[in-house]
């Protein structure tokens, strides 16, 4: 049997400019686009509903500087995981994207949090909770905290169109505008779940 990612995994933008939704931070004027345009690296915590951009947004980062990017999940990877990441990103930095950030547990983040304090790795926390009520103050005055906001269904609309032009060797038929309207309200304000559909 022949498996295939899922297409939002294979659509996912790979500049910050490909990325629907959250002007507020990749926009013109957004925080991330004045790090990125002004080289002023920053360790960032990025919370938000799922589906609408985290994880997109941090790997988007990681290619603009052409820095390795590791994944570290908080709920189930193991401390020496991040030890060999640590090891390997010595001599040439990193990005290291931690999900749910806010379920790291003390020994894990003791270790941590020297190395990105000294700037060994750039670290990008993504959570769907409030970090200032769920991630540990120690991690949290650390790095930039920055909200994510609800993706809109004409963003998602724009993004479907995006993908559908890109993936057109794929689809069987075209998609018509009462198609995208109901996908995109139908998604939850998921780009995802949109995708996928």
């Amino acid at each position: 049997m022949n498996f295939q990612k899922p297409l939002a995994y294979r659509a996912r933008p790979k500049k910050l400019e490909e990325i629907v939704g959250q002007d507020h931070l990749i926009g013109p004027n957004g925080v991330i686009k004045k790090m990125v345009d002004n080289d002023k690296l920053f360790s960032l915590i990025l919370y938000g509903a799922p589906g609408i951009g985290k994880t997109t947004i941090a790997e988007a980062v990681g290619e603009i500087y052409g820095l390795r990017t590791y994944k570290f999940n908080a709920s189930t990877d193991r401390k020496s995981e991040l030890v060999e990441i640590v090891n390997a990103s010595k001599n040439y930095g990193a990005i290291l994207i931690i999900d749910e950030i806010h379920r790291m547990n003390k020994d894990i983040q003791d270790f941590l949090l020297p190395h990105v304090e000294k700037g060994d790795l750039l670290m990008v926390g993504l959570t769907t909770n409030n970090p200032y009520h769920s991630v540990n103050p120690a991690v949290r005055s650390r790095t930039h905290v920055l909200k994510l906001k609800p993706i809109s269904n004409e963003d998602i609309i724009l993004r479907l169109k995006q993908v559908e032009s890109e993936f057109k060797e794929e689809l069987t038929s075209t998609i018509n505008e009462d198609v995208y309207q109901y996908i995109a309200i139908s998604s939850n304000n998921e780009i995802r779940t949109a995708i996928n559909s």
